[in-house]
């Protein structure tokens, strides 16, 4: 029975994270289409006002960097610059594109700043962090098979992950919580944390490197496993759902 249930489990989410793909496909492609000239060139972007949060979308590839003052600089095929966005609104600043650039040598956006509270990625986009970001408070989400990869040295780490997104982060932190779904993964394996919390569902994976306490929730086929035996573990498994030791 419960074979059964992961097997039909699987099967929902191949259907909604291709059903999601098609949507994030269809809303790029109903953009205008933009082929790249090959031609590629930096710019620096003027940095209209600070800001602590990053948002990050349709398929471009996004460089952290963690430095004393904002910076942007788009790294691009040259027609593709005008098309390519960086609006900064209440402390957020949003990547993104009026266009479905095709082609392109580059399409990159180096974004340096003093301090990261919330970082977002979705429709494709992938974010890296060149070097180690220290928070207080660190929200990070990923969704629509977009990628992160981060490393951090915080206090209090929230991570969440949905529809076939990656989710990668490293470092230390004192706390962790995260949440996995719709065939999503979050790794944080090589980050070291005292106290931490885990659910995933719908055939989504979450690992954890937990040393004092780990609450995990794993369901509908989905998996938590943990690299070390941390001193408290507290677990609840249904629907296939399977929490063990890597």
């Amino acid at each position: 029975m419960v074979k059964l249930v992961v097997n039909l489990t699987k099967i929902v989410i191949a259907v909604v994270v291709a059903l999601l793909f098609g949507s994030c496909n269809l809303n790029i492609g109903s953009l205008k289409k933009v082929d790249g000239d090959g031609n590629v060139v930096r710019k620096t972007r003027t940095v209209t006002s600070n800001f602590t949060s990053v948002k990050a979308s349709n398929g471009l590839d996004v460089i952290l960097i963690y430095g004393p003052s904002h910076n942007i600089k788009v790294e691009a095929d040259a027609n593709l610059h005008d098309h390519i966005k960086t609006e900064i609104t209440d402390g957020e600043l949003k990547i993104f594109t009026d266009a479905n650039l095709r082609n392109a040598e580059a399409k990159k956006v180096y974004v340096q700043l003093p301090k990261l509270s919330s970082l977002e990625s979705s429709s494709g986009a992938s974010v890296t962090g060149k070097n180690i970001f220290e928070s207080t408070s660190l929200d990070i989400s990923s969704s629509s098979g977009s990628e992160i990869d981060i490393k951090v040295k915080a206090v209090s780490v929230s991570c969440q992950s949905s529809s076939g997104s990656e989710l990668k982060i490293s470092g230390t932190a004192d706390r962790l919580e995260t949440k996995s779904s719709s065939g999503s993964s979050i790794d944080a394996s090589d980050l070291i944390v005292a106290n931490a919390f885990a659910d995933s569902s719908s055939g989504s994976s979450i690992e954890i490197n937990a040393t004092e306490t780990l609450t995990a929730e794993a369901s509908s086929g989905s998996s938590v496993t943990y690299e070390v035996d941390p001193k408290t573990l507290n677990r609840k498994m249904s629907s296939g759902g399977s929490i063990s030791k890597d």
